[in-house]
């Protein structure tokens, strides 16, 4: 199977566990179908982008964060993309760049012999997907001021309070927050924040068996 090294696989290896008990979350999943995922235990994201792999029909291939490293480092302006290869058995992963360019690069390295198979992920859904959400939208410039703050206060928890309306759906307006820590707790409100978002929960289809 050859993987097309994307912006959405690069931003996943940021999700992947620095655990290193935890060995196959160390990596980014990408499966034959073009989905990939990674979780640290406590936040999990997926996507599927059929491009993003050829001669499809291969094994799941597990992608250690540590080695897309390296390959972001390799890249320059003079790469556009570049591409990983499994070798037989997945014993070996190689990255090379893109075709045509003449500062290209060539980034091998072994995969652990020891890595345990990758979580069943699908399992985690079908218990969520029973439940009804309704969604609001926190734009990422107030997420990560917010974060810059929780982090700066030694906060540990942030707590987002969304105002229920008599309908019961969450309310327009700003939402009651809360930073609590080891020495001081925070008290305020963050906005504006979109209510009834069109965006609904997408799952993830089960595998065909083969």
């Amino acid at each position: 199977m050859k993987i097309k090294v994307t912006k959405a696989l690069m931003a996943l290896k940021h999700l992947t566990s620095d655990d290193g008990t935890r060995a196959a979350l160390q990596n980014v999943l990408v499966e034959p179908d073009g989905t990939a995922i990674a979780t640290d235990g406590h936040i999990m994201m997926w996507m599927t982008d059929p491009k993003m792999v050829e001669n499809a029909g291969g094994e799941d291939t597990l992608v250690p964060a540590s080695f897309l490293s390296r390959i972001l480092k390799a890249l320059s302006r003079d790469h556009i993309y570049s591409f990983i290869k499994a070798s037989p058995k997945r014993t070996k992963l190689t990255a090379t760049s893109d075709e045509g360019t003449d500062k290209g690069f060539r980034i091998s390295e072994d995969t652990p012999f020891l890595v345990p198979p990758y979580p069943a992920w699908r399992q985690v859904f079908p218990e969520a997907k029973d439940k009804d959400y309704q969604a609001f939208a926190v734009g990422v410039p107030v997420l990560k001021k917010l974060l810059k703050f929780a982090e700066a206060s030694k906060g540990m928890f942030i707590h987002i309070y969304a105002p229920i309306a008599e309908d019961r759906q969450p309310g327009t307006g700003l939402y009651p927050v809360t930073i609590t820590g080891l020495d001081q707790t925070f008290h305020g409100c963050i906005m504006p924040i979109q209510v009834n978002s069109d965006i609904e929960p997408v799952w993830p289809k089960k595998r065909k068996k083969s």
